[in-house]
């Protein structure tokens, strides 16, 4: 009898797992993205609100030769963002642990996004602020290309934009989509790296 039900039971439960095991998967990649693009908009509307109010041409001035993860440590402490390291992170990537501070930066290792430079106050609302890492281009108007780094390799991209939205652009769509967020008068802008 024990026999039997090894017999049955072993294949009938590696059938169910055959079965279950992209859903979960697959589940758990939605959701990895799902919070990406939280964290992506969450960031954009952060770094728009250190400018609310000052008059200054562009919503986002980073220079040339900063990264994006030094850029992030002055928002959270100048207190733009109360986050700690792990925030930053994504799939597939080592979460830090512990506040950010001057003396404790976030690290280019712990940071899955991409700041792109001198986007002004005017910029229509669909214009790129935010970068998922694994965006290859340094430039808005290079075509865009995927890298396999983290946190999403060659599959898509999170995109946050000047209006406050984000979104996951996969690779099969990205070509198309990429032309509709980037206007010809933004082309001028440099993406730095994390």
């Amino acid at each position: 009898m024990l026999g039997v039900l090894a017999v049955v039971g072993i294949p009938l439960l590696l059938v169910f797992a055959a079965i279950l095991a992209p859903a979960v998967l697959g589940g758990l990649a939605r959701a990895q993205r799902t919070e990406m693009i939280a964290n992506g908009r969450t960031i954009s509307q952060a770094v728009l609100s250190t400018y609310i109010g000052k008059n200054f041409p562009y919503a986002v001035y980073v220079e040339d030769e900063e990264t994006t993860a030094e850029y992030l440590t002055t928002l959270v402490t100048d207190g733009y963002l109360g986050v700690d390291r792990g925030f930053f992170s994504g799939p597939r990537m080592p979460s830090g642990k512990g506040p950010i501070s001057r003396e404790a930066p976030l690290r280019s290792e712990e940071n899955a996004w991409r700041i792109v430079t001198r986007v002004w106050g005017e910029d229509p609302a669909v214009t790129p602020l935010l970068v998922t890492r694994n965006f290859a281009s340094d430039t808005l108007d290079e075509r865009p290309r995927l890298s396999d780094e983290p946190p999403f390799g060659r599959q898509g991209v999170v995109v946050a934009t000047v209006g406050g939205s984000a979104m996951f652009l996969p690779a099969d769509r990205l070509d198309e989509e990429w032309a509709a967020l980037v206007a010809e008068h933004l082309r001028d802008r440099r993406i730095l790296p994390p």
